[in-house]
């Protein structure tokens, strides 16, 4: 368990450190703004980019993979919309935000370093592929459960919906990153040195500033909302997705190992601070979102360190961590 902690409490420390800065306005309102945008349009597609560019498809690519962790987000999804309709008597757009964040976790912020760092380099690429899924699935999901219940489902406004999605998805610096490192991997060209270089040293800048910035994001974060709507939501993404995920990429589908145990973790990561994003674009359930983000950023630091204790990193990877 002490090596467990030695991972786990500098993340959390680095969250820690940007809610403090949050709280006490080293980072102002603008400051905020500026580093996610530093993270989010330039160091982790970097990062992305690299992770994909030397990916080696043809050398133990698991191709069930992402029919895996698709079809536990896509069930998991109608299950938790499901519930807060009928349980929770919500409309279909905020049932939508609520059953999104019982799937959508922060794999950006957390899950790629926190995950590379437990399994080593070549963990990165499940990692990226759920990510993937998540944005290019999930979101869209989301998102057009959400417009069909604005403009009653009619058949031109689903149309409407779809295009929309799609230029949505093809501005997003992620995605486009996932898709450049991709084909730079099937062309099989080499980047060149300088190329390397910078994509190293700014790639290295997304882990810590992803941390910080999720930490300061958090402070000032509203903590109202219904109490059980929002408990649903964290038990979903911290206990029931992860515990689906790992039976389906085992018991079902029978995926490697690393890749198996990448997706677990990966599918226990908090909820992502996207949604509270896409909650505030529709103006629907935006203070539980926001309160569902902050919960389950706490909970998080006893749920992923419990899966870790129990996930078989030992016969895996520390390499990364100079562990052995």
């Amino acid at each position: 368990m002490l090596t467990i902690l030695t991972i786990t409490i500098p993340f959390f420390a680095v969250i820690g450190c940007g809610y403090i800065a949050g709280k006490y306005r080293i980072l102002d309102r603008g400051s905020r703004a500026g580093l996610n945008g530093f993270v989010f349009y330039f160091a982790l597609p970097v990062l992305l980019f690299s992770v994909m560019s030397g990916a080696k498809f043809d050398q133990g690519f698991e191709w069930k993979f992402p029919a895996a962790y698709a079809l536990v987000s896509i069930v998991l999804f109608l299950l938790t919309f499901a519930i807060a309709k009928s349980v929770f008597k919500l409309g279909a757009a905020n049932g939508a935000i609520h059953a999104l964040g019982g799937v959508y976790g922060n794999i950006g912020y957390v899950g790629i370093p926190l995950i590379v760092v437990v399994f080593g380099a070549n963990a990165g690429i499940p990692v990226v592929v759920c990510l993937t899924i998540d944005l290019a699935l999930m979101i869209p999901i989301a998102m057009f459960f959400i417009e069909a219940a604005n403009g009653q489902g009619e058949r031109r406004q689903a149309l409407v919906i779809i295009n929309k999605t799609l230029r949505a998805l093809a501005r997003n610096p992620l995605i486009v990153a996932i898709i450049a490192g991709t084909a730079v991997s099937f062309s099989g060209l080499e980047l060149p040195a300088v190329v390397q270089g910078f994509t190293k040293l700014l790639g290295t800048a997304a882990a810590p500033c992803a941390l910080f910035a999720l930490g300061a994001s958090l402070y000032g974060q509203p903590v109202r909302g219904a109490f059980a709507e929002v408990s649903t939501i964290t038990v979903v993404k911290l206990v029931v997705h992860p515990l689906l995920v790992w039976y389906t990429m085992f018991e079902v589908f029978e995926v490697n190992e690393l890749w198996g145990y990448s997706a677990v973790l990966a599918s226990a990561m908090p909820v992502a601070a996207t949604v509270y994003v896409l909650a505030q674009q529709y103006d629907t359930y935006i203070v539980r979102a926001s309160t569902a983000i902050l919960l389950s950023t706490t909970v998080s630091i006893i749920s992923i360190t419990t899966i870790l204790a129990y996930l078989p990193i030992d016969t895996l990877s520390y390499t990364a961590i100079g562990i052995h």
